[in-house]
């Protein structure tokens, strides 16, 4: 299971918190957006990962892009107005993911959908698991952490918020 997260200050930092040992940190480049980040991070585990892997995001931008939008996407040639000629936002990151994911097994590739920032109640009401809880809150810290270190050259010594989820998530 692999939950990217996204922290932007001036320049985004992209860290991929996964439960395999693979996590990795990585800034995003013009321009750096959110959803260009979260972009990113997803083809970061296509080029990097050979299974099949299922990415659990809190960003409907790429699961609803995966899911659905790219194929509508890729048949107006990633043209947000073909009459006017003008392409759609990041689709020269949307044109790599259809490559990438063309090298790969049909049904290897999988996103779902979880609920971002969580707390109790949300587990609570069935809106998340614990897991999933556990896996966006430690894609965020360890985001946050990275974005800390590339401001100041510095790792932060302990997590840079304090979470209820973590402290009581056996994993």
């Amino acid at each position: 299971m692999i939950y990217p997260q996204t922290t932007c200050i001036n320049t985004c930092s992209k860290i991929l918190f996964c439960r395999i040992p693979k996590n990795t940190a990585f800034r995003v480049v013009d321009p750096p957006t959110n959803q260009r980040a979260e972009l990113a991070a997803f083809m970061h585990v296509l080029r990097t990962e050979d299974r099949p892997f299922c990415v659990n995001t809190d960003s409907r931008y790429v699961h609803d892009g995966y899911t659905s939008w790219r194929h509508s996407w890729r048949a107006q040639a990633f043209f947000k107005h073909p009459l006017d000629a003008e392409l759609r936002a990041h689709s020269d990151l949307w044109r790599e993911v259809g490559i990438l994911l063309a090298r790969r097994p049909p049904g290897s590739v999988k996103t779902q959908w979880k609920k971002d920032h969580p707390l109790d109640f949300h587990v609570e009401q069935g809106l998340t698991t614990r897991v999933d809880a556990w896996g966006n809150t430690a894609a965020d810290g360890l985001a946050t952490m990275a974005m800390h270190h590339h401001r100041t050259g510095q790792a932060p010594l302990t997590w840079p918020r304090d979470s209820a989820i973590l402290r009581r998530t056996k994993h």
